[in-house]
Protein backbone atom coordinates (compact mmCIF):
# COMPACT_ATOMS: atom_id res chain seq x y z
CA UNK A 1 0.00 0.00 0.00
CA UNK A 2 1.27 3.42 -0.76
CA UNK A 3 1.34 5.53 2.21
CA UNK A 4 1.26 8.78 2.34
CA UNK A 5 3.74 10.06 5.55
CA UNK A 6 2.27 13.56 6.19
CA UNK A 7 2.75 16.79 8.84
CA UNK A 8 4.98 16.42 11.84
CA UNK A 9 2.22 15.02 14.43
CA UNK A 10 3.20 11.73 15.87
CA UNK A 11 1.34 8.72 17.81
CA UNK A 12 0.82 4.69 19.09
CA UNK A 13 -0.60 2.93 21.53
CA UNK A 14 2.01 0.15 22.06
CA UNK A 15 0.67 -2.71 24.86
CA UNK A 16 2.25 -6.55 24.84
CA UNK A 17 0.44 -9.97 26.02
CA UNK A 18 -0.92 -13.01 26.24
CA UNK A 19 -4.45 -14.54 24.36
CA UNK A 20 -5.60 -15.95 27.46
CA UNK A 21 -5.51 -12.30 29.51
CA UNK A 22 -7.81 -10.70 26.14
CA UNK A 23 -10.05 -13.95 26.31
CA UNK A 24 -10.27 -13.35 30.00
CA UNK A 25 -11.21 -9.40 29.32
CA UNK A 26 -13.92 -9.86 26.54
CA UNK A 27 -15.98 -12.29 28.64
CA UNK A 28 -16.09 -10.32 31.41
CA UNK A 29 -17.48 -7.63 29.21
CA UNK A 30 -20.18 -9.30 27.47
CA UNK A 31 -23.09 -7.71 28.37
CA UNK A 32 -26.53 -9.53 28.72
CA UNK A 33 -28.08 -11.43 25.62
CA UNK A 34 -31.04 -9.24 25.61
CA UNK A 35 -29.47 -6.25 25.17
CA UNK A 36 -29.44 -5.02 21.63
CA UNK A 37 -25.77 -3.52 20.18
CA UNK A 38 -25.31 -0.13 20.25
CA UNK A 39 -22.90 1.43 18.56
CA UNK A 40 -19.28 2.94 19.70
CA UNK A 41 -20.43 6.47 20.44
CA UNK A 42 -23.15 5.13 22.60
CA UNK A 43 -21.42 2.53 24.66
CA UNK A 44 -18.91 5.27 25.12
CA UNK A 45 -21.70 7.47 26.83
CA UNK A 46 -24.22 5.12 28.11
CA UNK A 47 -22.67 1.83 28.54
CA UNK A 48 -20.18 0.14 30.93
CA UNK A 49 -16.87 1.90 31.06
CA UNK A 50 -14.22 1.63 28.20
CA UNK A 51 -11.56 -0.13 28.66
CA UNK A 52 -7.99 0.70 27.14
CA UNK A 53 -6.44 -1.45 24.87
CA UNK A 54 -5.66 -4.79 25.86
CA UNK A 55 -2.27 -5.92 26.63
CA UNK A 56 -1.00 -7.10 23.02
CA UNK A 57 -3.33 -5.61 21.00
CA UNK A 58 -1.86 -1.90 18.84
CA UNK A 59 -3.10 0.41 16.58
CA UNK A 60 -1.41 2.91 14.46
CA UNK A 61 -3.19 5.51 11.88
CA UNK A 62 -1.79 4.96 8.17
CA UNK A 63 -2.93 6.88 5.40
CA UNK A 64 -3.12 5.37 1.38
CA UNK A 65 -2.37 8.26 -1.28
CA UNK A 66 -5.78 7.05 -3.08
CA UNK A 67 -7.99 7.40 -0.20
CA UNK A 68 -6.71 10.75 0.53
CA UNK A 69 -9.36 12.52 -1.73
CA UNK A 70 -12.10 10.35 -0.30
CA UNK A 71 -11.36 11.65 3.16
CA UNK A 72 -10.18 7.63 3.86
CA UNK A 73 -7.66 6.57 6.88
CA UNK A 74 -6.87 3.91 8.07
CA UNK A 75 -6.26 2.37 11.67
CA UNK A 76 -3.75 -0.52 11.84
CA UNK A 77 -4.93 -3.39 14.18
CA UNK A 78 -1.94 -5.31 15.73
CA UNK A 79 -3.12 -8.39 17.48
CA UNK A 80 -0.08 -10.18 18.99
CA UNK A 81 -2.29 -12.47 21.38
CA UNK A 82 -3.46 -16.17 20.58
CA UNK A 83 -7.09 -15.20 19.88
CA UNK A 84 -8.43 -13.67 17.02
CA UNK A 85 -9.96 -10.27 17.69
CA UNK A 86 -12.94 -9.57 15.84
CA UNK A 87 -13.57 -5.43 15.35
CA UNK A 88 -17.11 -4.99 14.54
CA UNK A 89 -16.62 -1.09 14.24
CA UNK A 90 -14.60 1.98 15.05
CA UNK A 91 -14.80 5.39 15.72
CA UNK A 92 -12.14 8.51 16.17
CA UNK A 93 -13.22 11.68 17.79
CA UNK A 94 -12.23 14.94 19.31
CA UNK A 95 -12.53 17.90 19.69
CA UNK A 96 -11.04 18.88 15.83
CA UNK A 97 -14.16 17.08 14.47
CA UNK A 98 -17.61 18.43 14.01
CA UNK A 99 -19.02 14.33 14.11
CA UNK A 100 -16.98 10.96 14.71
CA UNK A 101 -15.93 9.53 11.84
CA UNK A 102 -17.03 6.15 11.81
CA UNK A 103 -15.35 2.78 10.28
CA UNK A 104 -16.97 1.75 6.78
CA UNK A 105 -16.22 -1.99 7.14
CA UNK A 106 -15.60 -4.84 10.29
CA UNK A 107 -12.56 -6.30 9.95
CA UNK A 108 -10.58 -9.15 12.24
CA UNK A 109 -7.09 -9.49 13.04
CA UNK A 110 -6.19 -13.13 13.60
CA UNK A 111 -4.19 -14.48 16.17
CA UNK A 112 -0.78 -12.73 16.18
CA UNK A 113 -1.84 -11.32 12.95
CA UNK A 114 -3.02 -7.81 11.60
CA UNK A 115 -5.89 -6.00 10.20
CA UNK A 116 -6.88 -2.20 8.68
CA UNK A 117 -10.03 -0.38 9.63
CA UNK A 118 -11.35 1.77 6.99
CA UNK A 119 -12.70 5.44 8.30
CA UNK A 120 -13.93 8.55 7.07
CA UNK A 121 -13.13 11.59 8.30
CA UNK A 122 -15.98 13.90 8.77
CA UNK A 123 -15.95 18.05 8.72
CA UNK A 124 -13.03 19.93 10.19
CA UNK A 125 -13.75 21.90 13.26
CA UNK A 126 -11.40 24.69 13.26
CA UNK A 127 -9.25 26.41 16.60
CA UNK A 128 -8.72 23.34 18.37
CA UNK A 129 -5.06 22.80 17.42
CA UNK A 130 -4.15 21.72 21.08
CA UNK A 131 -6.66 18.85 21.06
CA UNK A 132 -6.18 15.18 21.04
CA UNK A 133 -8.37 12.40 18.87
CA UNK A 134 -9.44 9.44 20.84
CA UNK A 135 -10.43 5.71 18.72
CA UNK A 136 -12.72 3.93 20.13
CA UNK A 137 -13.23 -0.32 19.05
CA UNK A 138 -15.81 -1.77 19.40
CA UNK A 139 -14.51 -6.04 19.30
CA UNK A 140 -16.63 -9.25 19.21
CA UNK A 141 -15.96 -12.62 19.77
CA UNK A 142 -16.10 -15.36 18.12
CA UNK A 143 -18.92 -17.93 18.81
CA UNK A 144 -19.73 -21.20 17.44
CA UNK A 145 -23.68 -20.72 18.85
CA UNK A 146 -24.91 -17.43 18.06
CA UNK A 147 -24.02 -14.59 15.80
CA UNK A 148 -20.90 -12.42 17.08
CA UNK A 149 -21.92 -9.30 19.32
CA UNK A 150 -19.86 -6.89 20.82
CA UNK A 151 -18.65 -7.58 24.23
CA UNK A 152 -16.09 -4.97 25.26
CA UNK A 153 -15.41 -1.47 24.07
CA UNK A 154 -11.96 -0.26 23.58
CA UNK A 155 -10.51 3.59 23.51
CA UNK A 156 -6.90 4.87 23.21
CA UNK A 157 -5.84 8.31 23.21
CA UNK A 158 -4.43 8.91 19.23
CA UNK A 159 -1.12 10.69 20.71
CA UNK A 160 2.10 10.69 18.57
CA UNK A 161 2.93 6.94 18.51
CA UNK A 162 -0.81 5.87 17.75
CA UNK A 163 0.12 8.54 14.61
CA UNK A 164 3.20 8.14 13.22
CA UNK A 165 2.78 9.99 10.32
CA UNK A 166 0.92 12.76 11.66
CA UNK A 167 -1.99 11.59 9.05
CA UNK A 168 -5.09 13.19 11.13
CA UNK A 169 -3.44 16.41 12.06
CA UNK A 170 -2.13 17.55 8.38
CA UNK A 171 -6.10 16.21 6.99
CA UNK A 172 -7.23 18.83 10.00
CA UNK A 173 -4.55 21.07 9.07
CA UNK A 174 -5.53 21.51 5.08
CA UNK A 175 -9.16 21.68 6.26
CA UNK A 176 -8.69 24.48 7.89
CA UNK A 177 -6.43 26.10 5.73
CA UNK A 178 -8.99 25.31 2.69
CA UNK A 179 -12.42 27.09 5.26
CA UNK A 180 -9.79 29.89 5.89
CA UNK A 181 -9.46 30.84 2.08
CA UNK A 182 -12.67 29.78 1.38
CA UNK A 183 -14.30 32.56 3.79
CA UNK A 184 -12.72 35.39 1.29
CA UNK A 185 -11.81 33.80 -1.74
CA UNK A 186 -13.70 31.20 -4.37
CA UNK A 187 -10.45 29.12 -6.05
CA UNK A 188 -11.55 27.05 -8.96
CA UNK A 189 -9.63 26.17 -12.29
CA UNK A 190 -11.32 26.88 -15.88
CA UNK A 191 -12.70 23.33 -17.49
CA UNK A 192 -11.10 21.09 -19.53
CA UNK A 193 -6.85 21.10 -20.42
CA UNK A 194 -5.75 23.91 -23.11
CA UNK A 195 -2.87 22.70 -24.94
CA UNK A 196 -0.41 25.07 -26.37
CA UNK A 197 2.51 25.11 -28.23
CA UNK A 198 5.82 26.12 -25.83
CA UNK A 199 9.56 26.85 -26.78
CA UNK A 200 10.16 22.90 -26.13
CA UNK A 201 7.07 20.88 -26.72
CA UNK A 202 3.74 20.95 -25.65
CA UNK A 203 2.10 23.07 -22.34
CA UNK A 204 -0.63 22.44 -20.13
CA UNK A 205 -2.17 25.80 -19.75
CA UNK A 206 -4.30 25.44 -16.50
CA UNK A 207 -6.69 28.62 -15.88
CA UNK A 208 -7.04 29.58 -12.05
CA UNK A 209 -9.49 31.34 -11.01
CA UNK A 210 -10.32 33.51 -7.91
CA UNK A 211 -13.73 35.26 -6.76
CA UNK A 212 -13.93 37.38 -3.81
CA UNK A 213 -16.45 36.85 -1.12
CA UNK A 214 -18.51 39.88 -0.38
CA UNK A 215 -17.04 41.00 3.54
CA UNK A 216 -14.83 37.84 3.48
CA UNK A 217 -10.62 38.20 4.62
CA UNK A 218 -8.79 39.50 2.43
CA UNK A 219 -7.23 36.50 0.61
CA UNK A 220 -3.43 36.02 -1.64
CA UNK A 221 -2.64 33.09 -3.62
CA UNK A 222 1.09 32.94 -3.65
CA UNK A 223 1.84 29.83 -4.71
CA UNK A 224 1.03 26.07 -6.12
CA UNK A 225 3.12 23.40 -5.94
CA UNK A 226 4.35 20.93 -8.67
CA UNK A 227 2.94 17.51 -8.50
CA UNK A 228 3.94 13.91 -9.23
CA UNK A 229 2.44 14.52 -12.89
CA UNK A 230 2.77 17.97 -13.53
CA UNK A 231 5.62 20.43 -13.10
CA UNK A 232 5.97 24.25 -13.73
CA UNK A 233 6.86 25.39 -17.15
CA UNK A 234 9.49 27.89 -15.47
CA UNK A 235 11.06 27.76 -11.46
CA UNK A 236 10.64 25.20 -9.17
CA UNK A 237 6.51 26.89 -8.48
CA UNK A 238 4.03 28.66 -9.68
CA UNK A 239 3.20 32.04 -8.58
CA UNK A 240 -0.11 33.21 -9.81
CA UNK A 241 -0.01 36.46 -7.62
CA UNK A 242 -3.83 36.38 -6.74
CA UNK A 243 -5.41 38.24 -4.35
CA UNK A 244 -9.05 39.14 -3.55
CA UNK A 245 -7.98 43.32 -2.42
CA UNK A 246 -9.87 44.69 -6.13
CA UNK A 247 -12.99 42.97 -5.21
CA UNK A 248 -13.28 41.66 -8.41
CA UNK A 249 -12.87 37.88 -10.09
CA UNK A 250 -9.32 37.73 -11.01
CA UNK A 251 -7.32 34.75 -13.06
CA UNK A 252 -3.84 33.89 -13.87
CA UNK A 253 -2.40 30.99 -16.14
CA UNK A 254 -0.33 28.23 -15.09
CA UNK A 255 1.84 26.83 -18.11
CA UNK A 256 3.01 23.34 -16.90
CA UNK A 257 4.97 20.37 -18.32
CA UNK A 258 5.13 17.04 -17.81
CA UNK A 259 6.73 16.09 -14.35
CA UNK A 260 8.06 12.77 -16.11
CA UNK A 261 7.53 10.52 -18.33
CA UNK A 262 7.36 6.93 -17.24
CA UNK A 263 4.06 5.64 -18.63
CA UNK A 264 4.14 3.04 -15.71
CA UNK A 265 4.36 5.26 -12.82
CA UNK A 266 1.89 7.85 -14.62
CA UNK A 267 -0.35 4.88 -15.00
CA UNK A 268 -0.38 4.41 -11.34
CA UNK A 269 -0.46 7.79 -10.13
CA UNK A 270 -3.05 8.97 -6.74
CA UNK A 271 -2.71 12.49 -6.42
CA UNK A 272 -0.86 13.92 -9.34
CA UNK A 273 -4.27 15.93 -10.65
CA UNK A 274 -4.63 17.74 -6.72
CA UNK A 275 -2.86 20.48 -7.22
CA UNK A 276 -1.12 22.25 -3.97
CA UNK A 277 -1.97 25.89 -3.27
CA UNK A 278 -0.38 28.08 -0.79
CA UNK A 279 -2.11 31.18 0.14
CA UNK A 280 -2.46 33.54 3.06
CA UNK A 281 -5.58 35.14 4.96
CA UNK A 282 -5.42 38.24 5.89
CA UNK A 283 -1.65 38.27 5.85
CA UNK A 284 -1.57 34.81 8.10
CA UNK A 285 0.04 32.24 5.79
CA UNK A 286 -1.48 28.81 5.88
CA UNK A 287 -0.95 25.44 5.97
CA UNK A 288 -0.51 24.19 1.96
CA UNK A 289 -4.15 22.32 0.88
CA UNK A 290 -5.04 20.75 -2.52
CA UNK A 291 -7.33 22.14 -5.51
CA UNK A 292 -8.02 19.48 -7.18
CA UNK A 293 -8.82 19.67 -11.67
CA UNK A 294 -11.82 19.14 -12.70
CA UNK A 295 -12.93 15.76 -13.83
CA UNK A 296 -12.86 16.77 -17.74
CA UNK A 297 -8.98 18.15 -16.92
CA UNK A 298 -7.78 14.65 -15.12
CA UNK A 299 -9.63 12.74 -18.24
CA UNK A 300 -7.62 15.11 -20.48
CA UNK A 301 -4.20 14.64 -18.54
CA UNK A 302 -2.95 11.21 -19.98
CA UNK A 303 -3.47 12.37 -23.47
CA UNK A 304 -1.10 15.50 -22.73
CA UNK A 305 1.48 13.45 -21.46
CA UNK A 306 1.65 10.70 -23.53
CA UNK A 307 1.83 13.58 -26.44
CA UNK A 308 4.20 16.21 -24.20
CA UNK A 309 6.32 12.65 -23.78
CA UNK A 310 6.60 12.00 -27.48
CA UNK A 311 4.10 9.34 -27.07
CA UNK A 312 1.35 8.30 -29.49
CA UNK A 313 -1.73 8.25 -26.95
CA UNK A 314 -2.88 4.74 -25.66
Amino acid sequence: MDVRPVGSARAVGRVAVVGTALVALLAGCTPPAASPSPSPTSQTTAGPTPEPLPPGVTVEVRQARVEWADRIVRVRVSNDTADALAVSSAEIAGARWAGPARSLDPVTAGAGGVAEVRVRLGEARCGQAGAADVLTLVVEADRDDAAPRPVAVFTHVLDDAADPGGVLTRRWQEDCAAAAVAAGARLSWSPGLEVVEGPAGPLARLTLRLEPVPGGPHVEVAAVDATTLLSPAEGPQWRPALASADGQPVTATLDAVPARCDLHAIAEDKRGWQMPVRASVDGVAQEVFYLPLPDDSRVALPSYLSQACGRSAG
